[in-house]
């Protein structure tokens, strides 16, 4: 995870954010050993990039002060895949969140794998899951 992700209705008054989301808690305090006072790069999704200040961690419980939020240029690109194997296509949703995809089209292809079509993969919490994963 190269940003940390906060979803737009995360945000509270004054650029506060709370997030008790434990995969995104455990990264930071596990994986990247962030402390209260340290800098996060962040995307708010729908937003901008920008980054934030840890102000305190409670548990599984971090309190974020976003310092700075800086919305992108808009871009887009309309990306379209022919249905793999789950393992590729958890790649592909990972590698393009981190492009500006703004739509993505699965489509089946005449000789692929009909049981692709059926993927755990493809199912909307997983789907939200990957490609968050990429940003």
């Amino acid at each position: 995870m190269n940003y940390l992700w906060i979803f737009e209705n995360e945000l509270k008054k004054n650029d506060k954010v709370v997030i008790e989301d434990s995969f995104r808690s455990v990264h930071l305090q596990e994986i990247l050993r962030a402390k209260a006072s340290d800098q996060l790069k962040v995307v708010v999704l729908g937003k901008g990039l920008g980054t934030a200040s840890i102000e305190d961690i409670k548990g599984s419980k971090i309190e974020l002060q976003i310092t700075e939020l800086k919305s992108g240029e808009e871009r887009s690109i309309d990306l379209f895949v022919g249905l793999s194997r789950p393992q590729t296509m958890k790649k592909v949703l990972e590698l393009a969140s981190g492009f500006p995809v703004k739509r993505l089209f699965l489509h089946r292809t005449e000789l692929g794998e009909k049981s692709y079509e059926t993927s755990k993969v493809l199912e909307d919490d997983q789907l939200q899951k990957h490609l968050l994963l990429g940003l």
